[in-house]
């Protein structure tokens, strides 16, 4: 455990066998008062990291919250153990409604992915739900929570934090912005090294990469002296990432909007096979499984995003398959900037 600053304090879990390599899960404790923001996956491992983390703070049940920004598995994995504990759950209504629907296998929002498979492109089994670490690794029971809103403000101790929205790498992720410490808990919004998958939510969220983009300005006009991220490095220049990032997904739209040039209609499992992932394969058939599914989420945000613009269009064809193609005005552009 590693004391940040007075009152916060962080324990890295490691992820084995995850590209995401480790989890950051943050305490806050003042005037006998203590959150903890975020869990990690439901591992027995991490389960009794979570729990020596909690023990070396002195943490009580009956005065105890976890914040949870949002409904990855490496974010709420713990949620039902820690209820269990004794502790209560705050989130976002979004967030925690879908964390429900995902407990059951057969629920609406698992059976939703594996047909968004099918009218992606990827052919009857190629995908297996067990493949997917969201799947894996996710709470096993519906747990209870409280909702919290953007804008909402509590207090722990002499901490005073406001909920903001950040929703984009899921419908509903919110961080915790103290105003008087300039210090943002941020989820995966921003995070160093690597930049947040931004997937295609489908029935549960219009196009996540314009709402993502949308919050990274929000959050770049706040004053932030310091961002606690759930992965890798605290970052201090948040303006720098943050212009990163938006040439990052500028250069990716640009990149899609090349790939479609290329045929008169292209699925989304040919848009992702085509892009460029930074994974040491010599193919997309080498791919691994379990990152294809994010491959192809994160190609079909990209699509949506250009369909926003008018630079691209989409339809069906007689099997629900979605096909994406160019617009007049989608032909024309030579330059993509996100500002």
């Amino acid at each position: 455990m590693e004391e940040l600053q007075r009152g916060i304090y962080r324990e890295v879990v490691p992820l084995k066998g995850n590209p995401l390599k480790t989890m950051n899960i943050y305490g806050v404790q003042s005037l006998g008062e203590t959150m903890i923001i975020d869990t990690g996956f439901d591992q027995e491992e991490i389960k009794e990291e979570f729990f020596k983390f909690l023990e070396t703070l002195r943490a009580r049940p009956q005065s105890t919250i976890l914040f949870i920004t949002h409904l990855h598995s490496d974010h709420n994995g713990l949620a039902n153990a820690f209820v269990e504990w004794g502790g209560q759950i705050v989130t976002s209504k979004e967030d925690g409604a879908l964390s429900q629907e995902m407990v059951d296998s057969d629920g609406s929002y698992w059976t939703w992915l594996k047909t968004n498979a099918k009218y992606q492109g990827f052919k009857p089994g190629e995908l297996d739900l067990n493949d997917h670490p969201g799947f894996k690794y996710r709470p096993k029971a519906a747990f209870p929570f409280k909702v919290v809103e953007p804008g909402d403000k509590f207090g722990v101790g002499d901490f005073e934090f406001q909920v903001i929205d950040e929703s984009g790498h899921t419908p509903g992720m919110v961080g915790l912005y103290d105003e008087k410490r300039k210090i943002l808990f941020a989820g995966d919004m921003v995070l160093d090294e690597i930049t947040p998958n931004i997937s295609f939510w489908g029935p549960y969220m219009d196009n996540s990469l314009g709402a993502y983009i949308e919050n990274l300005n929000k959050i770049d006009k706040m004053e932030v002296d310091i961002l606690y991220p759930s992965h890798r490095k605290d970052i201090t220049d948040i303006s720098v990432r943050i212009r990163e990032l938006k040439d990052h997904h500028s250069a990716r739209l640009y990149e899609v909007l090349q790939i479609l040039r290329d045929r008169d209609t292209s699925t989304v499992e040919d848009v992702a096979s085509r892009m460029h992932w930074d994974i040491d394969v010599e193919a997309w058939e080498d791919f691994p499984k379990s990152q294809k599914w994010f491959a192809a989420g994160e190609a079909q945000a990209h699509l949506e995003f250009l369909r926003a613009v008018y630079y691209a269009e989409g339809a069906t064809d007689d099997r629900g398959i979605y096909y994406y193609f160019l617009t007049p005005r989608g032909k024309k552009v030579d330059k993509l900037e996100i500002k």
